[in-house]
């Protein structure tokens, strides 16, 4: 709960979010701060905690002396949700991430996202009305048979990679169906991510845009933080 220790919110989820802007627009064309980010704006504002809720996370009685300045009414305003709006190689980014004092009853993260394309636009949802389990939702801009005909088309030539995938009707859109063979856990992405790069280890060999991506990624969030702390846009 110490923002000098853990960092504020602009810097924490958002990091993982910008990384899959940059991993679903890059094409394998490495990223350079100057000529591909634009229009930079952020926020931030604080999720209330009260005393009772952070005793009972952390066991302490009380709020500890370095967090006192944060404490207002014996509630700490944990600076912890952000926003931030660019454009990444002209195409329009909004990211928000918030913290609830607790998680939705019966599940955890909540988690919705839209990608707007010239044929369709992907929607992603986690949330209580899904179970909390990962949907994808393809909203047509233009449907009938010759868009159902294309996403058969497509979702057949990806069963090699992806076995059992299909889709049903959704009123106008589509949603995906994924058979629970394909879905993976939370750790599970964690430990397949640790075993790329220990390979990259063992091989002695880097994705040639690791570097520009990765100082891309951390100077957008270095210049966001910056500016929601000043209220400046850029």
């Amino acid at each position: 709960f110490d923002p000098v220790i853990q960092g504020e919110g602009i810097t924490d989820v958002t990091t993982h979010l910008v990384d899959l802007v940059q991993w679903m627009t890059g094409n394998d064309v490495r990223f350079e701060f100057d000529t591909d980010v634009e229009q930079l704006s952020a926020r931030q504002w604080p999720t209330a905690i009260p005393r009772e809720l952070f005793s009972r996370i952390t066991g302490l009685e009380d709020f500890p002396q370095i967090l006192h300045d944060r404490v207002t009414g014996g509630v700490l305003q944990y600076v912890c949700n952000a926003a931030l709006s660019y454009r990444l190689r002209g195409i329009p980014v909004e990211i928000e991430t918030l913290w609830g004092p607790e998680e939705a009853q019966g599940g955890g993260d909540l988690h919705r996202a839209i990608l707007r394309g010239t044929k369709s636009d992907l929607i992603v949802d986690q949330g209580p009305e899904t179970g909390f389990l990962t949907t994808l939702t393809i909203n047509p801009v233009e449907g009938g048979k010759t868009f159902a005909d294309a996403l058969t088309d497509t979702v057949a030539r990806l069963q090699t990679e992806f076995p059992g995938l299909g889709f049903e009707a959704a009123g106008a859109q589509f949603r995906i169906t994924i058979p629970k063979t394909l879905r993976t856990t939370h750790e599970q992405h964690f430990a397949a991510v640790l075993q790329t790069f220990l390979t990259y280890l063992d091989e002695g060999t880097w994705p040639g845009n690791l570097g520009t991506d990765l100082d891309t990624k951390y100077t957008l969030l270095a210049q966001a933080l910056e500016l929601s702390h000043a209220g400046r846009v850029e």
